[in-house]
């Protein structure tokens, strides 16, 4: 994956819709929330997530949630 996308992109991407994303080198909004990074992994559950970051070595990640 990899690819940098805006929080807007993420939302509107149907593969993220209801999963948890995790967002390499994450840019903030002043509200504190990501607002754009490098979608690097996504899944629907978020320990499996969470372990496939870790074994991957990825560092400074934001890992979200994207609503329906």
């Amino acid at each position: 994956m990899a690819n940098r996308m805006t929080w807007n992109q993420i939302c509107n991407t149907p593969d993220f819709q209801g999963r948890w994303v995790a967002l390499q080198g994450p840019v903030y909004d002043a509200g504190g929330r990501a607002s754009e990074g490098a979608v690097v992994d996504c899944d629907a559950n978020l320990a499996s997530l969470c372990q496939r970051v870790r074994d991957a070595s990825w560092t400074d990640c934001a890992i979200v949630r994207v609503s329906n």
